[in-house]
């Protein structure tokens, strides 16, 4: 009779090392796709608006608005609804951009705040998990706009005072989250408006 072999004990080191480098490898493509995605929408969604605006076609648009017809309005919706996509998409450029920025900032503060302190105190919190609303991303979309990042800085790290450092990583890593979550919610509508004002400009043409 044969003696049921034992499973070996799992080694949580080597397994959480895995997964870590797995979620690396998942948020590098991710990344790449996004920023294709995004790139090629935009260079769509300009192209089109150049396509729409020629000389024969805004003409025609021109005289069907002095008969007060419907295929203007059409072609007006179909105008709107592509030009607010092409400003989503250069949105999302910027809110992702400052994503990057802030991310790549956290992850150099952690790398110091260790360094400074040689132990577990200088381990900072990792992200809470939180929804964000419209107001949320907006606000967040502004700030990068007409607002300074206040950014951690050495003297910051410095200090005897933690909580300051731990404070500002905090609203970093909030910050960060929200362009996150403005950058992918905006490149789905980015796409959908895309599609619709196709369909519009169809409906004008039929």
């Amino acid at each position: 009779m044969k003696a049921n072999k034992k499973t070996p004990p799992m080694n949580y080191d080597n397994k959480i090392e895995d997964y870590k480098n797995r979620h690396k490898e998942w948020r590098n493509l991710s990344v790449n796709q996004l920023s294709n995605v995004n790139n090629t929408f935009t260079t769509l969604s300009i192209g089109f608006l150049a396509y729409i605006f020629k000389t024969k076609i805004f003409t025609d648009f021109t005289l069907m608005i002095s008969k007060a017809e419907f295929k203007p309005t059409i072609l007006c919706f179909s105008l709107i609804i592509l030009i607010i996509s092409i400003s989503l998409g250069l949105f999302v450029l910027l809110t992702r951009m400052y994503d990057f920025r802030i991310s790549r900032h956290l992850a150099l503060t952690r790398q110091r705040t260790l360094d400074f302190y040689k132990s577990k105190k200088g381990l900072l919190p990792n992200n809470k998990d939180a929804d964000y609303n419209f107001c949320d991303r907006l606000n967040a979309f502004f700030k990068i706009i007409f607002c300074r990042i206040k950014f951690i800085t050495r003297e910051d790290i410095k200090k005897k005072d933690k909580s300051i450092v731990k404070d500002k990583f905090e609203n970093l890593q909030e910050f960060s989250d929200i362009l996150g979550s403005a950058t992918w919610r905006w490149l789905k509508i980015q796409i959908l408006l895309f599609l619709l004002s196709i369909i519009l400009y169809g409906l004008y043409i039929i």
